[in-house]
């Protein structure tokens, strides 16, 4: 995935979980990336948030923590399926549509080995 693909679909968990202008949301995920604090951004980069505040930053900040993790344990868990010999399109295409952590792989993992349940705390145990 490339990197403008990647901070869309950050963009979209992130909006599917909060009422907020994605342009706005994904100007917060820039700047967050590029090193800038909660504190800094709410007092100084009120145009390219939408006068969001301390607290709504945060919110956001912790959601892409989220997001960051969850994408992380979707490639561990994938790995280790392929290294095993059992990742089919079908389960791969249904693990990297997981978008949360309350959604569990073995849901839609019918293909996969029964003793070897795909959840996300298994996503977990993995990293």
């Amino acid at each position: 995935m490339g990197m403008a693909e990647y901070c869309k679909k950050s963009a979209d968990f992130i909006a599917g979980r909060v009422n907020g202008d994605i342009r706005f949301i994904r100007n917060l995920l820039q700047l967050l990336e590029n090193g800038a604090t909660v504190p800094f951004i709410a007092r100084y980069r009120k145009e390219m948030t939408g006068n969001m505040d301390e607290v709504r930053i945060a919110e956001i900040k912790t959601l892409y923590t989220q997001f960051q993790e969850l994408e992380k344990r979707k490639t561990s868990v994938l790995e280790s399926i392929r290294e095993q010999g059992k990742l089919t399109a079908e389960l791969e295409r249904q693990i990297l549509e997981c978008d949360s952590e309350d959604q569990d792989a073995d849901d839609v993992n019918d293909d996969f080995d029964d003793d070897d349940p795909v959840s996300y705390t298994h996503l977990r145990a993995h990293e």
